[in-house]
C-alpha cells in the first residue's frame, strides 16, 4: 500500500461531492469508488430490485454485510491506483471496514452546502423531481444521514455555498496539502495515515 492516498467523502445530498470526484478524476487522475451507487446497483441485482437496501441503509445504518460483497471490485480499483476517493461514505463504520479489509486510512473530507433552496434546485433537476418532492425527500434524507455523521470523525470540512471556481480553488487548497513533501516524508510501508495528514492541516476539522 505504499504512497496511497485516500479520500473518505462524506456530505448530505445535492452538495457537490458528485462535483468534488469529476474535479479529482479530470484534474488529479484519482480513481472513485462511488461507493453507495455499487451498492445500489449489487443490492438490485441480489434482490431482484428489492427495497431493502434503504432500509438497511438508512433505517438500520448498518452497510457492511453488503460493502462484503463488493470487496473484489473494490480492492481491483485500490491495488491499480495510488489516489482513491471514496464517495458516499455514511459513518465510522464504513471507515473501519475500508482499514481492516485493505488497510487504507483515510482522510475524511465534508462537503457542506447549507443553501437548501439551492440544494432543492439540483436534486429536483437530477432526479426530475418537483421542487416540493425534491424538499420532502431531501429532508428525510438529511435527518438519516446527519444522524451517521456525527461520530465520523471529520478531518476536513470544505464549504460549497459560492461559485465553482471557488469551490474547485479549495479543492487545489487540500489537494496541496495532501501531495506535499511533509506528507511524503511521513509515509511509510502503509497508506499515509490520518494523523500525517493533519501535520499538514495543523489542526483536525479545518473549514475551508
Amino acid at each position: 500500500m505504499m504512497n496511497k492516498k485516500c479520500l473518505a467523502l462524506f456530505g448530505l445530498k445535492a452538495t457537490g461531492k458528485t462535483t468534488f470526484c469529476n474535479f479529482l478524476k479530470s484534474k488529479y487522475n484519482a480513481s472513485i469508488i462511488y461507493l453507495s451507487r455499487m451498492l445500489e446497483k449489487k443490492v438490485c441485482k441480489l434482490t431482484n430490485g428489492n427495497q431493502i437496501y434503504y432500509e438497511l441503509k438508512f433505517k438500520l445504518n448498518n452497510r457492511i454485510p453488503l460493502m462484503n460483497y463488493l470487496k473484489n471490485e473494490i480492492k481491483e480499483i485500490i491495488d491499480n491506483s495510488n489516489f482513491i476517493v471514496i464517495e458516499g461514505m455514511l459513518c465510522e463504520e464504513d471507515c473501519k471496514w475500508f482499514k481492516e479489509n485493505f488497510g487504507i486510512e483515510c482522510l475524511r473530507i465534508y462537503i457542506e452546502n447549507n443553501d437548501n433552496e439551492l440544494r432543492f434546485k439540483r436534486y429536483s433537476k437530477r432526479n426530475n423531481y418537483s421542487i416540493e418532492t425534491a424538499k420532502e425527500k431531501l429532508q428525510e434524507s438529511d435527518r438519516l444521514r446527519i444522524s451517521s455523521f456525527i461520530n465520523s470523525g471529520i478531518d476536513v470540512i470544505i464549504k460549497n455555498d459560492t461559485s465553482m471556481k471557488d469551490f474547485e480553488n479549495k479543492i487545489d487548497l487540500v489537494m496541496a496539502k495532501l501531495f506535499s513533501k511533509k506528507a511524503e516524508n511521513n509515509g511509510d510501508d502503509k497508506s499515509i495515515v490520518r494523523h500525517q495528514y493533519k501535520l499538514n492541516f495543523q489542526k483536525s476539522n479545518l473549514v475551508i
